[in-house]
């Protein structure tokens, strides 16, 4: 496929001040196979909103997952997993790109915190409270959170919950889900769309002003390409240098 031969360069772009080495996807990657096969691994409960607790083999560093289904959506399934320091990998399917895009990812440090820090406040694994309301909002899409550590492992489905810190992890993923398509999608567009990049670039600047990307930060490497990069029409590259502008002047 087209857009395959990019995708190295867009996971060394993302996150963590922008870069991922090749030994951090070595190690990304044999982290992911040594997961695939771990004894005892669980697979994610139905849409009922229920939760499963179970063992899994003893000595194992902490995992996360993170999952989005919405066969509606342009994004119908995204899947981020992840060990303590935020590397992993995400999976996503988008319309029109014909099968599932698997990249290697690295979360930023300080997203990593709020996210940490969020499952500590529900002490997820201990507790036996179920985030999912009474409501069913599935058609909005199904988020699932699971956490192994050691012999536990727990896995909670929520469509729509009161829970504000179950509702800001759940925000925090999808925040970072979006940032990576939105680099995955300009990256393809940058090497074969150019012409696409003008608006993406407006997309971008939206998303931004909602406080719907992780780590804006982050961006910073790509949007100085961006802003220098002959082959997009001068609309993107300029708008590339007024976002990254406005995300400077945000940190200072």
């Amino acid at each position: 496929m087209f857009f395959r031969s990019i995708i190295y360069t867009l996971g060394i772009l993302l996150f963590a001040s922008g870069a991922l080495g090749q030994d951090a996807q070595a190690e990304a990657k044999a982290a992911d196979s040594k997961k695939n096969v771990r004894p005892g691994a669980i697979k994610t409960v139905d849409a009922d909103g229920s939760s499963t607790m179970s063992r899994v083999a003893p000595g194992k560093p902490v995992q996360y997952l993170y999952r989005f289904e919405q066969p509606d959506f342009l994004v119908s399934r995204l899947t981020i997993m992840h060990d303590e320091k935020g590397r992993g990998t995400i999976e996503f399917d988008k319309r029109g790109y014909g099968g599932t895009v698997t990249d290697p990812i690295a979360i930023a440090p300080s997203v990593m915190e709020k996210i940490t820090g969020l499952y500590r406040e529900l002490n997820f694994l201990e507790s036996s409270e179920v985030y999912q309301d009474s409501r069913d909002y599935s058609h909005l899409g199904n988020a699932t959170l699971r956490v192994t550590s050691g012999e536990k492992t727990r896995t909670e489905k929520i469509n729509w919950t009161q829970n504000k810190l179950a509702k800001e992890i759940v925000d925090q993923y999808r925040k970072i889900g979006t940032q990576h398509v939105w680099t995955f999608d300009i990256m393809l567009a940058r090497e074969n769309q150019p012409l696409e990049t003008p608006k993406l670039m407006n997309n971008l600047k939206g998303l931004i002003g909602r406080n719907e990307i992780a780590d804006p930060q982050g961006m910073l490497a790509l949007l100085d390409g961006l802003a220098n990069d002959e082959r997009i029409p001068l609309m993107a590259r300029n708008e590339a240098t007024r976002v990254a502008a406005g995300i400077r002047k945000k940190k200072d």
